[in-house]
């Protein structure tokens, strides 16, 4: 029986600390954006083997590998930092497809956050 399989890992409310802002009082205090991540895997291939060596991308690294380019980068604007997360993303891990979400909680006193949500396709 052929069938199409669609399958995605989602990483959710990834908390990750950096120094994001554009006023120096802002950039001077670390704080906390929250990462939500949606990407293609090989769902099959991974079930068949039930191997971590079969997965496509790893989420606990591209999690970890996330937090440390997070950590090392200067951005100011949220627009900025989704923008070249999104094309790190793909260079790092060969995404072909992704849905990125970012938050930053603290943006807005009266409001949960602001988010940039963007899709990305690469061909």
């Amino acid at each position: 029986m052929q069938q199409s399989c669609v399958a995605h890992v989602l990483i959710q409310g990834l908390r990750i600390p950096c120094r994001l802002g554009v006023s120096a009082e802002e950039r001077s205090l670390e704080q906390a954006i929250v990462v939500d991540l949606t990407m293609p895997i090989q769902l099959k291939q991974a079930a068949r083997h039930d191997d971590i060596a079969h997965v496509s991308a790893n989420y606990q690294t591209v999690a970890s590998q996330l937090t440390d380019w997070v950590a090392q980068s200067h951005y100011r604007l949220l627009e900025t930092l989704v923008e070249e997360m999104a094309i790190w993303l793909h260079t790092q891990f060969s995404l072909k497809w992704l849905r990125l979400q970012i938050t930053k909680p603290q943006a807005i006193e009266a409001a949960d956050g602001v988010s940039i949500l963007v899709e990305r396709h690469f061909l």
